[in-house]
């Protein structure tokens, strides 16, 4: 069985020049240079969106060290007995928009073993940034990137909270 196909002859197989012309054989240099282009502009186009990621989450982690680290360390593995850490927990591996709400307006009460406070970002930081951090945040769980546009709608959804969320209204939030 031949995997070559059958309306090319046979010369064009073993890459020998012969006399039946590029026409002959269906050839269309242009056409094959269009195909290539349009081949490489899809690979760049792929990588570019890649590059975008990970520069989203770069700035993620740089929004963490500087407005998160204090309380949950550098590497999210939060403070012992003070605060908890937030690689690999429910909140973060859970459903985007509990941890957007969280985000946005913080949390107060018993969470786990551990009874405290977290400030809201909500007046502080834009859409992108929440969006950036919990990419981080979710790097290597293989869940989907969050967009600012998720998150911004869970702003709007959550907009006319005025305290933080406790635990038990966390679990109940139902973003439409």
């Amino acid at each position: 069985m031949s995997l070559w196909p059958r309306n090319v002859p046979r010369c064009q197989a073993a890459r020998q020049r012969c006399s039946h012309g590029p026409a002959a054989h269906g050839h269309n240099a242009s056409r094959t240079k269009a195909i290539f282009l349009l081949a490489g502009l899809a690979l760049a186009l792929a990588g570019c969106g890649q590059q975008q990621e990970d520069a989203q989450v770069q700035t993620g982690h740089e929004i963490f060290l500087e407005r998160c680290a204090l309380c949950h360390n550098v590497n999210a593995q939060g403070i012992p007995g003070k605060y908890p850490p937030l690689i690999g927990s429910d909140w973060v591996n859970g459903p985007p928009e509990r941890l957007a709400a969280i985000i946005l307006d913080g949390v107060r009460g018993p969470l786990g073993n551990l009874n405290g406070l977290m400030p809201g970002w909500r007046s502080v930081l834009p859409d992108t940034q929440i969006a950036a951090v919990m990419n981080w945040l979710k790097e290597g769980t293989g869940k989907p990137a969050v967009t600012a546009v998720e998150v911004n709608h869970v702003r709007l959804e959550t907009g006319g909270r005025n305290t933080f969320w406790t635990v038990g209204d966390l679990r109940n939030l139902r973003v439409r």
